[in-house]
């Protein structure tokens, strides 16, 4: 199994619940219409997704995403809270870039 590092995207969840994921995620994870993803909860601010193999029990999912996790230079706790904490550092760096420039622009 190929691991593939993009840039993390920002998503936003709409009234209804659904989050459209981005294209290059789409394209690079072969998602179609009707796919079912496997979603896990690993703290109450960090979910992850992936595509459900209905041929494999949890069990064997779950182990798939630990081993894909530790390719990726995550194989601890604190290393998956480190990357949390680096996505939500560059989205508020983001959001804080763009709120001086429509800030700047009112000026």
């Amino acid at each position: 199994m190929e691991t593939i590092m993009l840039t993390p995207s920002v998503v936003t969840l709409d009234p209804d619940g659904k989050v459209t994921l981005p294209s290059a995620v789409l394209k690079t994870s072969h998602l179609g219409t009707g796919d079912r993803l496997f979603i896990i909860e690993l703290s109450n601010d960090t979910i992850v997704l992936k595509k459900l193999d209905e041929t494999k029990s949890a069990i064997q999912v779950l182990n798939e995403l630990g081993a894909a996790l530790r390719r990726a230079g995550y194989g601890t706790r604190e290393k998956v809270d480190q990357l949390v904490d680096e996505i939500k550092r560059e989205v508020t760096e983001e959001w804080l870039a763009k709120m001086r420039l429509r800030h700047d622009a009112s000026c």
